[in-house]
């Protein structure tokens, strides 16, 4: 069974392929006082008696977070909580829901972090602020903690220590959908399921329109290979989207990550199998369609991203440095080091320029 609520009522028993979890409460104004506190933004509360003990059940889909009926056939409006009395639902009752943040500003306050089965901290004491529509640069050597540092952000893993903060509000009180719909993530291993080209783009928006997808693959510099198919957006997905090339596929993954045109776009490594050029249009894409979204772009190449508003450097889970590329070739020598080496190899043909 997969717990997907992540609040902090204790006592929870998930019942299994029935998509909610089952809490029991003492009295009807704990159980209503435990769901107001909770991160879940989109809920739905039934309350009965079963030998005299009061019951209090959380309904959301596992997916989608908001299937909105209660046994009763009762419908709810995603913003209500509905009282108890006398074994039937009577009365809603309008509580404040978590609310989506309103700009893409991005702020580490003191952020360490350590993997659960880990012995020591993967992040150390980050802090560092980032401005709505900026894009960011995020380098540093393997294992330096970039993709964990990233992976904080849409909440994979809440730090161990610190807050973060997307437009101006911590983390934890934003609810699930409103992150989701906030924080897109395009990780470097580009995965396409069965389908078709749209369906695999709509799940980054669900109503995606046939511009939406054109626009969002001409970003991604996905179009030119997609607009020479006949059935173009139509065309199949085989399984493990075998008939796509390593490229090809990483244009898909970024083109369902802008296609919500989300606040904020991470771009985990997601264009290491790119050659240079393509690699190049679609920042060039992303600064010019999408400048009001903050990018935060996870780079092995400092090419990537020298042409950042800020780069962050990372060693040993440490923020060591930040600055532009230009500031941090004056005043940073991991940075330095990085470059040079890169530089190097591309004079010897080992990476591309």
């Amino acid at each position: 069974t997969q717990t997907v609520y992540k609040g902090g009522i204790a006592n929870v028993e998930v019942l299994p392929n029935l998509g909610y979890e089952f809490v029991k409460t003492s009295n009807n104004d704990d159980c209503l006082n435990k769901i107001k506190t909770s991160s879940i933004e989109e809920r739905v509360v039934f309350l009965y008696d079963i030998n005299n003990d009061l019951n209090c059940k959380i309904y959301f889909d596992a997916i989608k977070y908001k299937l909105a009926i209660n046994p009763n056939g009762g419908k709810w409006n995603g913003k209500t909580d509905i009282s108890y009395e006398n074994g039937t639902i009577n009365e809603l009752k309008q509580i404040n829901a978590p609310t989506a943040p309103e700009k893409g500003s991005i702020e580490f306050d003191d952020v360490s972090f350590t993997y659960p089965d880990g012995d020591k901290p993967t992040l150390k004491n980050i802090s560092f602020k980032v401005k709505p529509g900026e894009m960011v640069g995020i380098v540093g050597a393997t294992g330096s903690g970039k993709s964990t540092l990233a992976q904080l952000i849409p909440r994979l893993y809440d730090p161990t220590k610190g807050t973060i903060k997307i437009g101006g509000k911590d983390l934890k009180t934003i609810g699930e959908k409103s992150l989701r719909n906030t924080v897109s993530m395009v990780l470097q291993k580009a995965i396409l399921f069965s389908g078709t080209i749209a369906s695999n783009l709509r799940q980054g928006k669900e109503d995606a329109t046939d511009y939406e997808l054109k626009r969002a693959s001409e970003i991604a510099q996905a179009q030119e290979f997609v607009g020479q198919y006949p059935d173009q957006f139509d065309h199949e997905v085989e399984e493990r989207s075998a008939n796509f090339s390593g490229g090809q596929k990483q244009r898909l993954s970024i083109a369902r990550g802008v296609i919500g045109q989300p606040p904020i776009l991470i771009l985990d490594d997601s264009t290491s199998a790119l050659d240079a050029k393509s690699e190049k249009l679609v920042q060039e894409a992303l600064e010019h369609d999408l400048k009001d979204t903050t990018t935060v772009i996870i780079a092995e190449k400092i090419v990537s991203v020298m042409n950042a508003d800020k780069i962050l450097v990372l060693d040993d889970g440490k923020l060591v440095a930040e600055g532009t590329h230009e500031e941090l070739l004056k005043t940073s020598p991991i940075y330095q080091n990085i470059y040079r080496t890169q530089k190097a190899k591309e004079k010897r043909g080992e990476i591309d320029e």
